[in-house]
């Protein structure tokens, strides 16, 4: 779904976005032996610590409340 569809999703239910972080921005590749994992994870959690208030990562977790 993309952060429109969501909006109007939540918007219908009488409910208001409060927050959302966007998670995944390197890779949403399956885990293979070609890639460190170890250090993309290390960077991804740098990364969603430093600012994830954006809509680039393949996964976004919403905060959502009644209005």
């Amino acid at each position: 779904m993309t952060h429109s569809e969501v909006k109007k999703l939540v918007s219908s239910c009488k409910l208001k976005i409060c927050d959302y972080r966007s998670i995944g921005i390197i890779t949403d590749k399956e885990k293979s032996s070609f890639i460190f994992w170890s250090i993309i994870e290390k960077v991804e959690n740098f990364l969603f610590k430093i600012n994830s208030k954006h809509r680039l990562g393949y996964n976004i977790i919403y905060i959502i409340r009644k209005c």
